[in-house]
């Protein structure tokens, strides 16, 4: 009986993805400027508007939008008589999709993780100078 239950537990946890597992299909992404408050508006890569904010804000973005379709994002930062700015925010491979190759996880190399958008991740960070005398970006953190 025992047997059954360990057998029946990997069974599950091989069927899914790791990165669906292990990671997440929304990720926080911290967007803040060196010299005070700055406005920017996030647009997915459709041009479509899904945030508008002042630095600093704490915003959770989804990394992907369709099956094996990650989600891109930019980031326009507003100046007041000044020229506003972009920073391009795109999303790269999760890591964690990659432990499927190891366990043979089919499904959830081709699957899972895809449908949910578990296989990507987003920058943890945006770090920008909004200045008069510099105005551009500072930071993009990437995840570890």
């Amino acid at each position: 009986m025992r047997f059954r239950t360990w057998g029946l537990g990997l069974l599950i946890l091989l069927n899914t993805g790791c990165a669906s597992l292990l990671g997440q299909s929304s990720w926080p992404v911290y967007v803040d400027s060196v010299n005070g408050d700055c406005d920017f508006v996030v647009r997915n890569k459709y041009g479509l508007e899904v945030h508008s904010a002042t630095t600093p804000k704490l915003l959770r973005l989804a990394s992907g939008i369709g099956f094996f379709e990650k989600a891109d994002y930019t980031l326009t930062f507003i100046r007041p008589d000044l020229s506003d700015f972009e920073i391009k925010l795109p999303a790269k491979i999760n890591p964690w999709y990659y432990a499927n190759i190891p366990v043979a996880n089919v499904i959830g190399l081709g699957l899972v993780d895809p449908a949910t958008g578990a296989m990507w991740s987003l920058p943890e960070r945006v770090r920008v100078d909004c200045s008069e005398a510099s105005g551009g970006v500072i930071e993009v953190g990437l995840r570890e």
